[in-house]
């Protein structure tokens, strides 16, 4: 987790990763329970002030920072990596802010947004947060930045879909390379079972699921997966 006293003058991953992760926030914003709760979301989430400077990043962000290749850090303010997308990013929490400055309901400041190109840019919102709620910017209105990687954005385990739905391991295994969505042949190819052995899972996955077709098992699926990191931190 990157603190208010973890930033660097370099924007390089190399500094970043050799940041030491702050707890210098008053309040609960500093504390280790604080800490462990974010840090577990694979939702990036920052906080950062009118001028993009860093007061805050969980795990998920700082991972995003380090690679450099939607959002960067640099002398300590967040920037989008594409030039042309900066100025939108820095206007949409300019606004942010300048709603609560204009005496808005603080759940009417939410803006959603959407930064990179290609395929599988980063989406989410950013949602004003005054600094008397957790005791930090110097008094000043902090904007709280939440976003998606779809990159990052991991399948449900086996574990968590045998719990779930009561399915044994071969059925687990096959519903979650469904999830690939290159057909039933491909799911069976790569688990190593024939065709006839997959139709027979896929059969046993549906009754257990209440679907009945492999777009709503997709769906369903991809709606029980928790957005938390269990496994411990490297």
């Amino acid at each position: 987790m990157i603190g208010l006293a973890a930033h660097s003058a370099s924007n390089s991953p190399a500094a970043m990763s050799a940041v030491p992760a702050s707890r210098s926030f008053h309040g609960i914003a500093g504390s280790p329970m604080f800490a462990w709760l974010v840090d577990r979301f694979d939702l990036a989430v920052l906080l950062v002030d009118a001028e993009t400077r860093l007061l805050f990043a969980n795990r998920a962000a700082e991972e995003l920072l380090q690679a450099g290749q939607v959002l960067r850090l640099r002398n300590g303010i967040v920037e989008v990596a594409c030039r042309s997308e900066n100025r939108a990013f820095r206007d949409a929490i300019a606004t942010c802010l300048r709603r609560v400055g204009d005496g808005i309901e603080q759940g009417d400041t939410a803006l959603p947004i959407i930064l990179g190109r290609g395929p599988a840019p980063l989406s989410g919102c950013v949602a004003a947060l005054p600094a008397d709620l957790c005791g930090i910017g110097q008094g000043k209105a902090v904007a709280s930045l939440f976003l998606v990687d779809p990159q990052g954005w991991h399948r449900p385990s086996m574990t968590q879909l045998q719990a779930c739905f009561g399915l044994t391991p071969a059925e687990a295994a096959l519903a979650l390379e469904i999830l690939v969505g290159d057909g039933l042949q491909a799911c069976a190819g790569r688990l190593g079972i024939s065709q006839t052995t997959a139709r027979t899972h896929l059969g046993h996955v549906f009754e257990k699921t209440g679907t009945r077709r492999q777009a709503e098992l997709v769906r369903l699926l991809l709606g029980t997966r928790l957005p938390l990191r269990l496994a411990p931190l490297r």
